[in-house]
């Protein structure tokens, strides 16, 4: 009867122990957080100072990604990111124009919508992209 019930036990033990396992290392997706320290750590500058303009989390063809564009005072970084094996897809790095500015795309959509004098809270954005004619 022991040897029954010590049968069991393993058998268990066993079982909780396949589902922890995969429930953990499975199924989690890395943070916004995680994504940024990904991003930094393959940059060679990992002291500077990061001004984060667009931190996305996406679908794509059945993956799950993030999309991230930051910069430095010299440099602006374009990255994907899978967001389960935390491998990079893609890294982009351009060289900033101090003559331009650049600025979130929250205050791009205000001054349009100001300019354009309308209430952006009645309003439906179909599109993010916006053009000079």
């Amino acid at each position: 009867m022991k040897k029954i019930l010590i049968g069991i036990l393993i058998i268990i033990t066993i079982f909780i122990g396949y589902i922890s396992f995969n429930y953990f290392t499975t199924d989690r997706y890395i943070t916004s957080e995680e994504a940024k320290q990904i991003a930094i750590e393959d940059i060679s500058n990992k002291d500077g100072k990061y001004e984060f303009n667009l931190v996305e989390y996406k679908e794509t063809n059945d993956t799950y990604i993030y999309i991230l564009e930051f910069s430095d005072n010299v440099n602006y970084y374009t990255y994907k990111i899978n967001a389960k094996n935390k491998k990079i897809l893609s890294s982009k790095k351009e060289l900033l124009n101090n003559n331009l500015i650049y600025i979130k795309e929250e205050e791009i959509l205000k001054i349009v919508f100001k300019h354009a004098k309308l209430n952006q809270s009645e309003c439906n954005l179909l599109s993010n992209k916006v053009t000079n004619e």
